[in-house]
């Protein structure tokens, strides 16, 4: 390994965050922890496959990959660096660690069938990012059930039983047939000769700053905060969430999205400018779900950088979830540089917005994605016009007690390391702020419904051996983390020579 950096967090940042502010620093320090929480995925992944899946690296030609890859970084660091934080190369990265960690440690037998597939993905983001450093890639990428995805560029769609597609110096080639196709085609291009061969480019949404009328504008607030968003309805690693995926979207259904996020950004930008600056600053690509129910939204820790939305016309709607959404984000990125709480702790907590007691790290992200959403709508209710605020103060009503029971619950809490006290105390020093909406308090003790400690039965696992599975994938993939103020140790960069 080569360029070791240690990454440190200012205590005051974790304030700022608390609050639903995101410093420039901060922001710094969860992208370059993340690239290098990546960069050494890929080692791993190399070391590990190379011991245990020899066969299925050398048939998905990963050798290649890590040639171009090593080709890349020298030609342009900053573009492998942008293919390898593309969302959905987590969940790549993540699904080969968790597979090749639970192979032995030796030569496997019979290799998981789908590791093959894997590792493919390997050679078409290592071809992804060489076109991006503008290499002349000369590469022929198996196909994925029918498709080949190129991260960042877009999906080619495959004809008939043709199970393989040529990258030509940027052109696409179906190999032995005549034509080709460019990665700046328009959308959904098919080749002439070839009409089951298509190429769909991924596309963006890109919406500028929506400023208050007296905003300053050397302002740090926010108020000038820009939103792109790659759309990523092609990707099949996009699928992690747990919630059924769009195909890819029409020309009109883009433009929904567009008109829709367009209303959502000038709201957030005119009247919560700090949370616009926050999704500006973490958001970075959309996974369109299906249409379930009023709303879908979620995250995963491993497509740093996305969020997955079900479409509404509804902009305060759509606001609430990006709100509680990129909070998520913000909290995830956290964690991967420090722990707020100790990860051998069995408690088991409830809390009102779950009906099940929940382990102390799910409790946290949850209670710190509802304090920024209590936050939203306790500013937003004196902006609606009479005929719109009960709707505002519905939304607060409801989730207000939720979160100061839950404060109140973990103020005392042992479990929580200096960093996560600091993150609770300043959570609760915005709470404090709010007024209490009628009716949330219980009148039999004058204070809000209370969460409590749930202890686990003794001797009962603390996570599922899925979980358990992830654990040891990164615990390999860490060099080191921070349990207090200390920098935490990680790798910038791998070294792309084979070993």
């Amino acid at each position: 390994m080569k360029g070791v950096a240690l990454h440190a967090i200012r205590p005051e940042a974790i304030d700022d965050l608390a609050v639903g502010r995101l410093p420039a620093d901060l922001v710094e320090a969860l992208r370059t922890a993340e690239l290098s929480r990546r960069l050494i995925s890929l080692r791993c992944i190399q070391d590990l496959a190379r011991r245990r899946a020899p066969g299925p690296w050398r048939a998905a030609r990963a050798d290649l990959a890590w040639e171009l890859f090593r080709a890349a970084d020298q030609a342009d660091r900053s573009a492998l660096h942008d293919t390898l934080r593309h969302p959905p190369t987590g969940a790549l990265l993540g699904r080969l660690l968790r597979t090749l960690n639970r192979l032995p440690d030796r030569p496997a037998d019979e290799p998981p069938p789908d590791l093959r597939a894997d590792l493919d993905g390997l050679l078409r983001l290592a071809v992804a990012a060489s076109l991006r450093a503008g290499l002349p890639v000369n590469a022929e990428l198996p196909a994925r059930r029918g498709t080949v995805p190129l991260p960042t560029w877009g999906v080619a769609v495959l004809p008939g039983p043709t199970d393989r597609l040529r990258v030509d110096a940027g052109r696409l080639r179906l190999p032995g047939h005549p034509g080709s196709l460019g990665l700046d085609a328009e959308d959904h291009l098919p080749e002439p000769a070839h009409p089951g061969f298509t190429w769909s480019p991924v596309r963006r949404i890109d919406l500028g700053p929506s400023r208050r009328p007296d905003a300053d504008p050397d302002s740090r607030d926010g108020a000038h905060a820009r939103l792109s968003l790659l759309i990523e309805d092609g990707d099949p690693d996009r699928d992690v969430y747990g919630f059924a995926v769009t195909d890819r979207l029409t020309r009109d259904e883009l433009a929904s999205w567009a008109y829709s996020l367009g209303r959502a950004w000038k709201l957030l930008g005119t009247h919560h400018p700090a949370r616009a600056a926050v999704c500006g600053a973490l958001l970075h690509a959309l996974v369109p779900l299906v249409q379930a129910g009023p709303r879908s939204s979620s995250t995963a820790r491993e497509l740093l950088g996305a969020v997955a939305l079900s479409w509404t016309d509804d902009p305060l709607l759509l606001a609430d979830s990006l709100v509680h959404e990129v909070s998520h984000l913000a909290l995830g990125g956290l964690t991967g540089l420090v722990d707020l709480h100790d990860p051998e702790d069995e408690g088991r907590y409830q809390v009102g917005w779950r009906p099940d007691p929940r382990p102390i790290g799910a409790v946290l992200q949850g209670l710190y994605a509802h304090v920024q959403v209590v936050d939203f709508w306790q500013r937003q209710r004196g902006l609606l016009p009479p005929g719109e605020a009960a709707r505002a103060d519905l939304a607060y009503a409801r989730l207000y007690p939720q979160v100061i029971g839950a404060l109140r619950m973990l103020a005392d809490c042992p479990a929580l390391t200096t960093t996560g006290r600091r993150l609770c105390a300043g959570m609760a020093d915005l709470a404090a702020e709010w007024p209490a909406p009628a009716g949330a308090i219980d009148q039999g003790t004058g204070r809000p419904p209370a969460s409590r400690n749930v202890s686990a039965h003794p001797g009962e696992s603390r996570t599922s051996p899925a979980k358990s599975t992830q654990a040891a994938a990164e615990r390999v993939v860490y060099s080191g983390r921070n349990r207090s103020w200390g920098p935490s140790e990680v790798r910038t960069s791998p070294s792309w020579e084979s070993s």
